[in-house]
């Protein structure tokens, strides 16, 4: 794997992370995906 390849791989990791377990939404009442998830279950 070059390098460029490898860089965009950890970026995309990162940037669903973020979306995942850092994000807040209002319709979640301000909690991330992951935080909401667990409180539901």
């Amino acid at each position: 794997m070059k390098k460029g390849q490898k860089q965009l791989i950890d970026e995309v990791h990162r940037y669903i992370h973020f979306y995942n377990h850092k994000r807040f939404q209002k319709k979640l009442n301000n909690l991330s995906s992951v935080e909401y998830r667990t409180k539901a279950a």
